[in-house]
């Protein structure tokens, strides 16, 4: 886009230039009422009656002594009071009828739509008529021709406002022939430096105002550490989202379908009613859980279905220990109070909430929040406008009635408002939210008659937390306690630190809860453990024992519907383990493993120990820094790991372990364990199996499995790979396996083992696309040598050897890579241990401080807690 953008528009009077032109006016009309309040606010003497007001708040008040209904949401339960129509309904046209009203100043015109033809519109335009309410009175109403009178932005005025308007009256356009220059955008990293950055530039409470979207993600935060820092602040809240309430409504809907709830499901509720519960039993079925601080919770969800909304709120209040009387009397409105919860009146009540602005305002004095289209006039010498995004774009309604362009065009007059509000405007922005772009509101793109993508477009800054100085948001207590140096990490640890060190923060800092799948590995895993070491025992007990135990173990975490299908993985996964281990087997115990720390579920259940760290071997290595388990030694120079989940491939594995290009989902368990097992059996080559018990659950039910399916082998040679490749045992790997035809097989032949060594000696295999390297093409060159250039046989044939050799590479584990690995392990160590004294980044960096990868916050096991 070239140079960056300066914002300029037409220059809109202050409320102090407004009230000068209109404070000799009787009246001055306005629809936007903090803007007549405002007005109102400046009057240097009393006077009778209205001086500025809203269309609506005018024509209803002439009705004073009467007896009138005075919103929308009060009609509503007037139709449903006197009119058959079913709530949704009654609601959808009612909001339908009174928008036509408003945009076309006829109520009539409803009519002139097909689907709005019907004797049920005509129910509602009839109550309208015939009852006193903001909008009828609009018709009936007209200012009186010698009050002199004043209309502000008449844009803003719809035909049902035009209505009231005497014959003449004074306009007051609200923008100047000069030109405003908007100020920059200063651009931050995080909802928590934009907060910071308030709190630090917030003087006097009652000159400031902040501008955020109803749903804006700075919300909650900000008003939180307003309560915090003891700022004082004013706000519309709507009932709607009163916690009181909307645990109440998430309690009565799991009273309805209670059988498959989970700990994580009600957690809220306990929340709300004080009473934490621990994440590690998130994924229980509730049923199974007999604690006591749930107790009185599963006995009300049992009996709400047969309750009533008043008795069920009456035991609310009790678990709650407060009472509810704002909902109270909506029960009591929507005639709900005696019923019976069920799924129909319950979505109605929902309804009914979701469907109207049940709105309360703060009282006093303090920071006024806003949103962006509560009002167009902010009346603060101070305002912080934040986040400005799309969601500052309203669409226009949906219904024939409302012509686009006429919307957007009202739309785009009130927004070069509202970004002049206040002596001092602040534009707080993010360019990029979870490491995507922040789009800015389209409205933008009208002040500047060009596709605006990011906020960088315009003229900004960059703050943050190196560039502004910070006050803390919430209050924390300052230690000394001197961080504790990290020698070893585990293979989980490492995985996670490797891609995104945050993310490892905060997977040590917040407990996880038990998953069923960890609890299907671990019942797994305890019965191979259990198997080699009391092989005769498990023999000698009925049938379907192990299953039952897992079953029962397990039952917490299931729902009914799966029992079978966790039967069937138990009972194939039980078979495949006592096929493929060999308890006869003497298995040797080996330095530098130890027995485990866990226990043993079926060692525990049946009181036999497990004795010898031959299984779940633990050893951490300070030499090289790694710790972990070996599920079973299988001999000295073969390791075991036991997998509940789905089977990777080799090619899957190798670049989950890479460590030049770090995998968003790295792996480095392999490595990490083969650079331990060899410090204990140096210079041996060491096997290292994944035994994936269920892969071949499909082929056990269908007659076909094979445990060798479940198998995956790596290996470790204790050579550097260019050196392996030279011995003969890889020239015979090279030839075997393939008929006497083969033209590798005939090429290799025909140079013999010597030559092919000679060749290797002092050559790299490259990395990558290695068929087009140049050591092909010298291989090709040095074998038409020996045999004869005449052969057409020996490219194919070498490259085809090389090929070989260069999957090989990519296969297997050597000398050099573990070496490399080690000394990578040993930095990220040594990282770590930095980055508990300077805080955990986001991303890994380079020396010039740049990040060395891009982040999926898909990927990360913290993705909620992570900012990127």
């Amino acid at each position: 886009m070239g140079d960056t953008i300066t914002l300029t528009l037409k220059k809109s009077l202050t409320i102090d230039q407004l009230y000068d032109k209109v404070k000799d006016n009787d009246l001055v009309l306005t629809v936007d009422a903090p803007l007549a309040d405002a007005l109102n606010a400046r009057l240097d003497k009393p006077r009778l009656g209205y001086f500025a007001t809203t269309p609506r708040r005018l024509a209803l008040d002439s009705y004073a002594g009467e007896e009138v209904i005075d919103d929308e949401r009060k009609l509503f339960l007037k139709i449903i009071e006197e009119t058959d129509l079913n709530w949704k309904h009654a609601a959808y046209l009612l909001q339908n009828v009174i928008s036509c009203w408003k945009e076309t100043g006829r109520i009539e015109n409803i009519f002139n739509h097909s689907r709005f033809d019907r004797k049920e519109t005509r129910t509602i335009t009839e109550l309208l008529t015939n009852t006193i309410n903001p909008y009828s009175a609009s018709t009936r109403y007209k200012v009186p021709n010698d009050i002199s009178t004043a209309v502000i932005a008449p844009h803003q005025l719809t035909a049902l406002d035009k209505k009231i308007l005497p014959n003449n009256y004074q306009t007051i356009n609200v923008f100047t022939k000069n030109q405003h220059t908007l100020p920059e955008f200063k651009i931050f990293n995080s909802t928590t430096e934009i907060i910071q950055a308030i709190l630090k530039n917030i003087e006097d409470p009652k000159d400031t105002a902040i501008v955020m979207g109803e749903d804006s993600p700075y919300r909650y935060p900000i008003e939180a550490a307003f309560r915090t820092n003891d700022i004082p602040y004013m706000v519309g809240t709507d009932f709607k989202d009163d916690e009181d309430l909307r645990t109440y409504l998430k309690l009565l809907r799991f009273g309805l379908s209670h059988r498959g709830l989970k700990l994580k499901d009600v957690k809220p509720i306990l929340f709300h009613l004080n009473k934490p519960a621990s994440v590690k039993k998130d994924e229980f079925y509730i049923r199974y859980l007999d604690d006591d601080h749930l107790i009185e919770l599963k006995q009300l969800l049992n009996n709400l279905s047969s309750m009533t909304f008043q008795e069920s709120l009456k035991r609310y209040e009790e678990l709650l220990e407060e009472e509810q009387e704002e909902l109270r009397t909506h029960l009591e409105l929507l005639n709900l109070k005696d019923e019976n919860i069920t799924e129909v009146n319950l979505n109605s009540l929902e309804y009914y909430l979701d469907s109207f602005d049940i709105t309360t305002e703060s009282a006093g004095r303090g920071v006024l929040i806003a949103s962006p289209w509560s009002s167009t006039f902010i009346d603060r010498p101070i305002v912080f406008y934040l986040g400005m995004d799309s969601s500052w774009t309203p669409e226009p309604p949906t219904v024939p009635w409302v012509e686009k362009s006429s919307f957007d065009e009202r739309k785009k007059k009130d927004f070069k408002i509202l970004m002049q509000n206040g002596e001092e405007q602040y534009f707080l922005v993010q360019n990029k939210v979870l490491d995507q772009n922040v789009t800015p509101s389209y409205y933008f793109n009208d002040l500047t008659n060009e596709e605006i993508e990011k906020f960088t477009d315009f003229q900004h800054s960059f703050y943050g937390t190196e560039t502004t100085e910070r006050k803390k948001a919430f209050k924390k207590q300052t230690t000394n306690i001197k961080p504790k140096e990290v020698k070893t990490l585990s293979q989980s640890s490492l995985n996670v630190l490797a891609y995104c060190p945050k993310d490892h923060f905060f997977n040590k800092l917040v407990d996880s809860p038990d998953q069923d799948y960890f609890m299907k590995g671990s019942l797994l895993h305890d019965f191979a453990e259990f198997y080699i070491h009391h092989p005769g025992f498990v023999e000698s007990l009925p049938e379907g024992t192990f299953l039952e135990l897992m079953m029962e173990k397990i039952s917490p975490y299931i729902d009914d519907l799966a029992r079978d299908s966790w039967r069937t993985q138990f009972k194939i996964g039980i078979e495949n383990l006592k096929e493929y281990l060999d308890p006869k087997k003497d298995y040797q115990t080996l330095p530098g493993y130890q027995m485990s720390f866990s226990s043993n579920f079926f060692s525990t259940h049946f009181d036999k120990p497990i004795e010898e760290p031959i299984t779940e071997a633990y050893f951490k290595n300070y030499d090289v820094g790694v710790s972990g388990v070996v599920d079973l030694i299988r001999s000295k120079d073969h390791i075991v790991d036991h997998k509940s989940g789905s089977k990777r491939s080799i090619n899957q594995i190798m670049r989950s372990s890479d460590i030049e290009d770090i995998d968003e989902k790295p792996n480095f368990q392999t490595k990490m364990y083969i650079a331990h097992h060899r410090s204990i059996v140096p210079d041996t080559p060491i096997k290292f199996t994944f035994y994936h018990m269920l892969d071949n659950i499909r082929d056990v039910i269908s007659g076909e499995g094979n445990i060798h399916d479940n198998i995956l082998d790596i290996n470790y040679y204790p050579e550097n790979f260019n050196e392996m490749i030279q011995k003969e045992m890889i020239f015979d790997y090279l030839i075997d396996g393939v008929s006497e035809s083969n033209n590798r097989r005939k090429t290799l032949e025909k140079i013999g083992y010597e030559n092919y060594r000679r060749f290797f000696e002092d050559k790299d295999l490259p990395q990558g696309e290695v068929l087009e390297s140049k050591l092909t093409v010298e291989f090709i060159r040095f074998c038409q040598n020996i045999i004869g250039k005449e052969y057409k046989y020996i490219t194919k044939g070498c490259k085809s050897a090389i090929k070989k050799l260069h999957n090989f590479r990519n296969q297997n584990y050597f000398k050099n890579d573990i070496d490399e690995f080690e000394t990578y392990l040993k930095k990220q160590i040594n990282k770590l241990n930095q980055y508990k004294h300077t805080g955990f980044p986001v991303h890994e960096t380079d020396e010039d401080g740049k990040p060395l990868r891009d982040i999926d916050p898909d990927e990360l096991e913290n993705k909620d807690l992570v900012i990127l």
